[in-house]
């Protein structure tokens, strides 16, 4: 999330990239197809703009002052969210290795990257990338959601979950080789027919799954409580995980997602 005022200067920034006249910005960029836009946009995630009437405050700031509607909150994710994404980017050409995860750890965390490195180590994962990707579902997903949740059960009340299933559909088509495990988006076969369509190739187990899962997320569209959760203390969450694998029950996100060690060092 960026101010209003930082976003203006983006656009107006990239306006003039595009040649757009001054004073014409906003219907010079409305006119421009697509494909010109999409190079001078670094980010989908940058042009989320608080400061508006839509979003007054910064949002984090926001859940810490507890000034945000209240009411029940399902929150949660999926145990893996970054495999997918690390893939993809190696399938682009910008794969992970052991020469240049070092560097990664450099890049994104500064002085604390020897920490992180220790934190994780090569030689606890079957490859570099899927030690990246550990690090980009701990730092970038689970832990912001647990702190997230930790904010909001301060002032309403929440559930909060993690879709676990190791062995759930391939959903970004994950290639052979690097394990695609709870990936991002993968637990949308289990709630909805993708393009029209139930997913296909579901075991048993994992229908029974979906089952419990579409039992829990329409009890709490129609009475703000999931079937069957307990409240979010600030502890555990529910793991979503299909009979063989264990099955729904607690997980302790702070250790699994090694919370702690973010929260001390760079949060």
């Amino acid at each position: 999330y960026v101010p209003l005022k930082a976003n203006h200067a983006t656009g107006l920034e990239a306006a003039k990239k595009l040649g757009c006249p001054a004073g014409r910005e906003l219907e010079c960029l409305r006119a421009k197809p697509a494909d010109a836009l999409m190079p001078v946009n670094e980010s989908f995630s940058s042009s989320l703009a608080y400061g508006t009437p839509l979003l007054p405050r910064e949002p984090a700031e926001a859940l810490r002052q507890g000034r945000f509607l209240k009411i029940p909150v399902l929150s949660g994710g999926t145990r893996d969210e970054g495999n997918g994404f690390v893939s993809g980017a190696a399938q682009a050409g910008f794969p992970v290795t052991a020469e240049n995860y070092p560097r990664l750890m450099k890049g994104a965390f500064g002085t604390h990257a020897e920490a992180a490195m220790r934190k994780y180590p090569l030689s606890a994962y079957r490859s570099p990338a899927l030690a990246w990707a550990t690090v980009a579902s701990d730092r970038a997903w689970a832990c912001p959601t647990l702190w997230a949740d930790r904010e909001m059960a301060e002032h309403t009340r929440v559930y909060a979950y993690e879709f676990a299933d190791e062995k759930a559909p391939n959903i970004g088509r994950v290639p052979a080789g690097f394990p695609p495990g709870a990936q991002h988006a993968s637990e949308l076969p289990y709630l909805f027919d993708l393009g029209g369509q139930p997913w296909d190739d579901l075991t048993a187990g994992q229908w029974r799954l979906a089952d419990q899962m579409i039992d829990a997320w329409t009890s709490f569209a129609r009475t703000g409580r999931p079937y069957g959760w307990p409240a979010f203390t600030g502890g555990r969450a529910v793991s979503l995980k299909p009979a063989e694998q264990g099955g729904i029950g607690p997980v302790d996100l702070d250790r699994a997602h090694q919370c702690g060690f973010w929260s001390g060092t760079l949060r």
